[in-house]
């Protein structure tokens, strides 16, 4: 079994709230639990559209 996906509703929303405020990506994904470089992946992968979770992030 893979391990789980960090990539909830509610870290969603943090991150978007922290980015609306006006904070860097760096901060507002720190501030919200994740790294940056998490961010950038979950980003990345968000662009192919047949990955519906990260599409719907990105």
């Amino acid at each position: 079994m893979g391990r789980l996906c960090k990539l909830t509703p509610d870290i969603t929303q943090q991150i978007g709230d922290n980015i609306s405020l006006g904070l860097p990506y760096t901060l507002a994904t720190e501030f919200a639990g994740i790294t940056y470089q998490t961010f950038n992946d979950w980003m990345n992968k968000g662009k192919n559209p047949n990955s519906e979770e990260y599409s719907q992030f990105f």
